[in-house]
């Protein structure tokens, strides 16, 4: 076999591994509105991340700029986000970013 094909194959190899990779992570994620947990499951969409109320349970929303962004009828709001040291688990960070609000 030449190294011409063998460069095909495995590009071919890589494009079917990033494409199953891309379709498993399309089923898995859940869309937006649907309930969530910390660190289970991923949310579809742009700046998806699982909010939590207060005394509420989470929620898939999505990063916004305007509420024109959000499903109908939901807001767009800032919201704080704390980031957590890997090592540690110590809070390192406290900011804020715009997300989708549901009703």
């Amino acid at each position: 076999m030449s190294n011409k094909v063998k460069y095909i194959v495995i590009g071919v190899f890589v494009v079917l591994l990033l494409v199953g990779w891309a379709v498993a992570a399309k089923l898995e994620g859940k869309e937006v509105g649907s309930p969530c947990e910390a660190n289970r499951g991923l949310c579809n969409g742009e700046g998806a991340d699982c909010l939590f109320p207060k005394g509420g349970a989470g929620y898939c929303s999505v990063s916004c700029k305007a509420a024109a962004d959000c499903p109908k009828g939901w807001s767009c709001a800032k919201v704080s986000v704390d980031t957590y040291s890997g090592k540690t688990g110590e809070k390192t960070k406290t900011g804020s970013t715009q997300m989708c609000i549901r009703p």
